[in-house]
């Protein structure tokens, strides 16, 4: 098992186009590679290009998406498509493997405040150091994919343990608004905001509903109730 290829893209922010010094000293990403950068519609259209082109896709390979926690995929890039006017939230964006739990349920408990990431104290549990730069897009990828790799390597079963499902609540534009003004003061690592106010909630898939193909069930459409 080995990584084939990869895709990476800057994106040029639209909501706060200048970006925080924070963000510049976390991430290594300047002003100037965001500026030049394409929205974030066209690179989600890029990404699904590539995908296209390694043949992920319905016709295609079977695939899934690994995070190493719930947020980027539940929290931020739903958000983002909010943000970007997304008809609707990608289907096969919705559901996807949550590593860092698997991980936690089949290996050990992560030891949190030792200054490490969950990827990095993943890592070193099989001896692995992380490569690359810490908050970059690609480099925590990359060090997903090894993971995984190691993972797989052990027997251990990677499935789809986590999906977005659709919140009885509709007032969406109400919460929606409400979240932005919350992220413009800061409060985005409040998960319990997030979860207050993002029209898809997160819930967890069991193992049964993996293997029956039950979490593939829309209850998440948008026109549910049509």
């Amino acid at each position: 098992m080995k990584i084939v290829d990869t895709f990476r893209s800057f994106v040029k922010p639209e909501r706060n186009p200048v970006l925080d010094p924070f963000c510049t000293q976390l991430t290594g990403i300047s002003q100037k590679a965001v500026d030049s950068a394409p929205v974030f519609k066209d690179v989600y259209r890029s990404f699904r290009d590539w995908m296209a082109k390694h043949s992920l896709g319905d016709s295609g390979y079977r695939y899934a998406f690994v995070t190493d926690g719930p947020h980027d995929l539940w929290k931020f890039f739903q958000f983002q498509c909010i943000l970007s006017n997304f008809e609707v939230i990608p289907h096969d964006c919705r559901f996807f493997i949550n590593v860092k739990r698997i991980f936690e349920q089949r290996v050990i408990k992560l030891v949190k405040g030792n200054g490490q990431s969950a990827i990095q104290n993943m890592l070193s549990y099989y001896g692995l150091s992380f490569k690359g730069r810490k908050h970059c897009g690609l480099d925590d990828a990359i060090n997903i994919a090894r993971l995984c790799i190691k993972l797989m390597q052990d027997k251990i079963e990677l499935r789809i343990n986590q999906k977005m499902t659709r919140r009885l609540d509709r007032n969406e534009d109400r919460r929606i608004d409400e979240l932005a003004k919350s992220s413009d003061r800061g409060d985005v690592f409040d998960y319990h905001v997030w979860h207050r106010k993002l029209p898809l909630k997160l819930r967890h898939v069991t193992r049964d509903e993996f293997l029956s193909g039950e979490y593939l069930d829309c209850d998440s459409c948008d026109d549910l109730d049509e």
